[in-house]
């Protein structure tokens, strides 16, 4: 990642990406909003890119331009994390073996820390920490 951008402060983020990638786009939009929200991650994707369709936080329901979709030769992939009765299980399984994982830096800057996720020097997990 080269930069980080708040939706609330630039409800058309989509035009801050392809500003950020110089008209690019991303190669991977991870959508989580649904609504409106998955058109802008249709057009702050790159060609051949993929928008990763997580949640649907604004809306279930969404319009697209299909030739955006095409023209650009876009992946639209739909993720689900699992039923709620998967969760449950996960929860008493963590009660039961708690997990340690390995923390390799903390930063408290994103850019640095995404600067040493891209490095990849270390064993461990990237962490910002924040306050």
């Amino acid at each position: 990642a080269e930069g980080v951008i708040n939706y609330r402060t630039h409800p058309r983020w989509a035009e801050a990406v392809l500003s950020l990638t110089a008209g690019r786009g991303a190669d991977l939009v991870v959508e989580v909003a649904g609504g409106t929200s998955l058109a802008q991650a249709i057009e702050a994707v790159a060609f051949n890119g993929t928008v990763a369709v997580v949640g649907f936080l604004e809306s279930t329901e969404a319009h697209v331009n299909l030739v955006s979709i095409i023209r650009k030769h876009i992946s639209l992939q739909g993720i689900t994390t699992g039923s709620r009765a998967d969760l449950e299980a996960l929860l008493l399984w963590l009660a039961q073996h708690p997990v340690r994982p390995v923390i390799g830096s903390v930063h408290t800057d994103y850019f640095e820390a995404f600067r040493a996720f891209e490095q990849r020097s270390q064993p461990g997990k990237v962490v910002v920490g924040h306050g």
